[in-house]
This record gives C-alpha cells, sequence and structure tokens, in this order.
C-alpha cells in the first residue's frame, strides 16, 4: 500500500520518492532583525524554504509590517535541530527596543 502510494506520487511529482531530501541545521536566530533571519533561512537552503512565518511575541497581534523594526525573540526549531525543505519554521519577535 505505501509502495503504492509512493509510486503514484511519484507519477505526479509531489514526492522524492527514495531519493534523499537535503537538510540543513537550523542557525540559532535569535537576537537578528526578522529580515535578516528570514534572508539567513533562504540563503542557507538556497531558497529551498522560502517562506516562515512570525507572530507578535509582546501578544499584542501587531503585524510585522517591516521585518527590519522587529527583532527575533524566539524560533520555532531550536538551534541545531536538522531542518528540510518540509520544516515550518516560526519566529516570535518583538519591536526594536522593546523586551523579549
Amino acid at each position: 500500500m505505501i509502495a503504492a502510494l509512493c509510486v503514484a506520487l511519484c507519477t505526479v511529482g509531489l514526492t522524492a520518492c527514495g531519493r534523499d531530501m537535503p537538510s540543513w541545521t537550523m542557525p540559532d536566530l535569535v537576537g537578528r532583525d526578522l529580515q535578516s533571519a528570514q534572508d539567513t533561512v533562504q540563503q542557507m537552503t538556497d531558497f529551498a524554504i522560502t517562506a516562515t512565518t512570525s507572530h507578535d511575541a509582546s501578544g499584542a497581534g501587531r503585524p510585522q509590517v517591516v521585518d527590519q523594526d522587529w527583532r527575533v525573540c524566539t524560533q520555532s526549531v531550536p538551534a541545531g535541530a536538522e531542518i528540510d525543505a518540509d520544516t515550518m519554521i516560526d519566529f516570535g519577535v518583538v519591536l526594536r527596543g522593546e523586551f523579549c
């Protein structure tokens, strides 16, 4: 059953089917501005991970409009963890000058 599913997914191009997916080691991005953190992930993975998410760590629910104005307090994937193209990364951020 699993082999048949893999063959079916390979046929439509949805899985690597036995090929190793590249992986990387998640860096420690806490303390960086949000734009720099996003750029680091994209460059490190050669754009295999093109998007990350972020949320206002203060709890105020503010949108992150100008990414350089926000500082990373937390990251959902710990530094040193292995990541691949399917890894979802979320950053908890506060405005510059605020405390985490």
